[in-house]
């Protein structure tokens, strides 16, 4: 396992070329958590881990098998200069402010996003991973203003209920974004709303169009609007 501070040299293979950089801490830092640090190599982001490896290698070689639109995850394994596993290369978003405001996203651009998201879990339940911890700092807005699900470290393998359980937490990463993002509520209506808003009937009935993809374009704001609208009376 390579330090994770002072100098650090690793390797990887990306599209049949393998890479070797002298010092993967001389990059650019696009962020930096409890588990690890992300710097940026050209279109890649190189997740490097600090102490422990909290994503396990059999984990992340199946995510590199894995086509994801939406959810960032692995696409290739990183290693030290002892040919440690060391962490794990992304494809990097160009990222926008995170206080965007649900009002700037364009309907087809929600919609696409939240049907790739879904056929993305689909993914991640037919190699039988759960996606066990999403919060707001789980998403990531484009310069096209498309979300993005990345921080993939808690996803872990199951052999119980996976669809089911990766389908409540894809409707709980939605709600938590939405909400998140509706600028006319308090912090304390958000808070509220989120915890309730994977049990809510009119909601999820909502969604679920959306997800089966038998709701149009143009409903989406008035699903959007909708949400609003209930978050406010309770």
């Amino acid at each position: 396992m390579g330090k994770w501070y002072g100098r650090l040299a690793i390797n990887f293979d990306y599209w049949n070329k393998h890479i070797a950089i002298d010092n993967v801490h001389a990059l650019e830092k696009l962020g930096a958590g409890h588990d690890g640090i992300v710097y940026a190599y050209d279109d890649l982001a190189l997740k490097i881990f600090k102490s422990e490896k909290i994503l396990a290698y059999k984990s992340a070689l199946a995510f590199s098998d894995l086509t994801l639109k939406k959810v960032v995850g692995p696409c290739g394994i990183i290693f030290d200069d002892n040919g440690a596993y060391c962490g794990y290369i992304m494809k990097k978003i160009n990222k926008v402010s995170d206080d965007v405001s649900l009002d700037a996203f364009k309907p087809e651009q929600m919609v696409h996003s939240i049907v790739d998201l879904k056929s993305d879990f689909m993914g991640l339940s037919s190699k039988g991973i759960v996606a066990e911890d999403i919060n707001n700092g789980s998403f990531l807005i484009d310069e096209d203003s498309f979300l993005h699900l990345c921080d993939v470290d808690k996803y872990v393998f199951s052999n119980s209920s996976v669809s089911a359980r990766n389908k409540q937490r894809l409707h709980y990463a939605i709600s938590r974004f939405m909400v998140s993002h509706m600028p006319s509520l308090s912090d304390s209506q958000k808070a509220t709303y989120v915890r309730k808003s994977t049990t809510d009937p009119e909601y999820l009935r909502s969604l679920e169009m959306i997800l089966d993809g038998s709701n149009n374009y143009g409903s989406v704001g008035e699903f959007v609007k909708d949400v609003e609208e209930t978050v406010k009376k309770r």
